[in-house]
């Protein structure tokens, strides 16, 4: 499949034959289904046959050296069967016993019982705002589910019971009818296959490239199969809300959910996060304070979150239909209570609400409180920075770099519009400076505004760094107007982009002894942190780290850190190896974007002897 505008075309062709033959429809899916599932299954019994070839023609021939032959179709075998074993983790959350909130079990229960629903095994609490039914297979592909019941506190604290029976209602509606053990067994191949490309394309081999043609292939038609059922799994359960429920309670339902969730996000979470400027410690009780505004939303902004989903389309990323689609679908008007005396929280869980509220309070201190204090911190630092600037501003013209460091600081203040115009003063006065255009036309994208896809693509011409943030950037703004010719247009760019990427790291993560290596050039701070990452691994005992710099993206440089380890470490696992590498790369991605290979300095003497000709490349060495 080509393009977008392809992939979409197909969409709409198959609700249009959905709907007219809908038994065809899912034959159609299963079988397509059916053919992933045979193919994959053929592939492993002749890798498997192929395996068993090698090991007869060793027995025969006596000749041990094939069995590095054997190494070959035995590692595909192991891909395809890790591939295939799928394995979807539970959903977090606070298990709630029925004692504790009997009301609400018995309500689960009748409105289970009324659909003919299968049954709930375990109801999980969150501090999201949303509701869930999660099949959790315990045998990967073969099934066996368990059921989980997901319900977001805030969700709850926002409707009135019959709303909140709805919702229910809804999620019940994907276990009904048996439609649920189809269509969970054709998310979790639809997963299988995306775990199978990852795996493939990382490997890299010439057989494993044979695997991904196939799915290059098929992917997209199976995701388009699998969407039109989803979607349409979607409405089938707005009906039985609408069956349990009553029309009104269903559609009310859908516009609260819509709304509430919308101001919650722009209004009360965002004024309390504002509140780290001001404050050092976080708020004691979040979550009790976001319950009671739950119930009580402004009508005025209410009614403006609700038009903002009123309006927005249905979209190809999302299997939900969009509001409008479902109230139209239901044949009700966009209706509902912005504010309500008593929620569905506090009729089902009575008593239980104010410690479950107490509990994510706890929960949510506990776990932000770090993050809180070091961005308090930060941003107390980026004001006195912003001031300082403030006063160099006044007393004469900035450098082009210094000038973005202080719009950065404006816009991480107080906003885009305090950022803006002090990005078009730099534009102004320097009409090249590259950072300076792609933010300036970054701001005025973010917003809307057509005329910074210009400046976004001259930035991107006269800054290679820019060049894929901008393509993700002006693909979201093509598909927010759907605009499918742009986006297949920024999507073949993302494309060409990942080729090149790809091409980088295949040249950039290769070194031998003859490169030209050169001298790491890390700024101090940078490579500071990365000593202290290095000394907090007590097995390493020296460290070089070098760069080079490939043909294919000369802008991106690959470094190559080479570590020594303590002979005690050589008797260790090689899982205690593999966690150390992968500290040492987390601290490295978290510094910058660069392609990065970590080397243990024993397996590669040669290299070493070449590295320690190159200036500064010992960067750490244990007293």
């Amino acid at each position: 499949m080509k393009s977008i505008a392809e992939y979409q075309s197909l969409i709409q062709r198959l609700e249009g034959f959905a709907a007219r033959s809908p038994r065809r429809y899912l034959l159609q899916v299963g079988g397509l289904a059916a053919l992933g599932v045979g193919f994959v299954a053929a592939a492993l019994l002749a890798v498997l046959a192929a395996l068993a070839g090698v090991a007869a023609v060793i027995f025969v021939s006596k000749k041990l050296v094939l069995i590095k032959i054997a190494w070959i179709p035995l590692a595909l075998a192991y891909l395809i069967l890790r591939a295939m074993w799928v394995r979807i983790p539970p959903p977090e959350g606070r298990a709630l016993a029925r004692r504790e909130a009997p009301r609400l079990f018995a309500q689960i229960e009748r409105v289970r019982r009324r659909l003919g629903a299968q049954r709930i095994h375990r109801v999980v609490i969150t501090p999201d705002f949303n509701a869930a039914v999660a099949q959790v297979p315990r045998l990967g592909l073969l099934g066996w589910p368990q059921n989980h019941l997901v319900v977001g506190l805030p969700l709850m604290a926002s409707l009135t019971v019959a709303e909140f029976r709805a919702v229910l209602a809804h999620e019940f509606g994907h276990l009904s009818h048996h439609h649920a053990r189809f269509g969970n067994w054709i998310y979790r191949i639809r997963l299988t296959w995306h775990r199978l490309l990852a795996i493939l394309e990382q490997e890299g081999s010439v057989a494993t490239k044979l695997f991904a043609r196939f799915f290059e292939w098929y992917t997209p038609y199976f995701n388009a199969y699998s969407f039109v059922l989803a979607r349409a799994n979607e409405y089938e359960a707005d009906r039985a809300s609408a069956r349990i429920a009553g029309r009104a309670a269903a559609g009310s339902a859908l516009v609260a959910v819509h709304a509430k969730a919308a101001y919650l996000d722009a209004h009360y979470w965002e004024q309390l996060w504002a509140g780290v400027r001001d404050r050092a410690e976080p708020p004691r009780a979040p979550y009790s304070e976001l319950l009671a505004r739950c119930k009580s939303v402004p009508r005025d902004l209410g009614k403006a979150f609700a038009k903002v989903a009123l309006d927005a389309p249905s979209d190809l990323n999302d299997t939900h239909p969009s509001l409008a689609d479902r109230l139209r679908a239901l044949g009700v008007p966009a209706r509902t209570r912005f504010e309500i005396e008593r929620s569905a929280a506090e009729h089902l869980l009575g008593d239980a609400l104010a410690r479950l509220a107490a509990e994510q309070d706890r929960a949510w201190r506990e776990q932000m409180a770090p993050a809180w204090r070091e961005r308090h911190e930060a941003v107390a630092a980026q004001c006195e920075r912003f001031a300082e600037l403030e006063r160099e501003a006044a007393a004469g013209a900035l450098a082009p770099a210094t000038a973005c460091e202080r719009a950065r600081l404006a816009e991480a203040l107080d906003g885009r519009y305090a950022a803006l115009p002090l990005y078009r003063q730099i534009v102004e006065h320097h009409p090249q400076y590259a950072p300076a255009i792609y933010a300036l036309g970054r701001l005025l994208v973010q917003g809307g505004d057509a005329q910074g896809v210009m400046l976004v693509e001259r930035a991107m011409q006269g800054d290679a760094a820019a060049e894929q943030a901008g393509a993700e950037l002006l693909f979201d703004f093509c598909r927010g107007r759907k605009d499918l010719a742009g986006m297949d247009r920024w999507h073949e760019r993302l494309n060409a982009i990942a080729e090149r990427r790809a091409a980088a790291r295949a040249e950039l993560t290769q070194f031998r002894p003859k490169d030209a290596l050169l001298p790491h050039g890390l700024s101090e701070p940078t490579l500071a942190r990365l000593v202290e990452a290095i000394a907090a691994q007590p097995l390493v005992k020296r460290a070089w780290l070098v760069r080079k710099h490939g043909r294919r993206m000369p802008q991106m440089p690959g470094y190559l850190l080479l570590v020594e380890l303590g002979w005690s470490f050589r008797l260790a696992l090689g899982n205690a190896r593999s966690a150390v590498i992968q500290a040492l790369l987390d601290q490295f991605a978290a510094d910058q974007d660069s392609f990065v290979v970590i080397r243990d300095a024993a397996e590669s003497r040669r290299l070493r002897r070449r590295i320690e000709t190159v200036a500064d490349a010992l960067v750490f060495r244990r007293a």
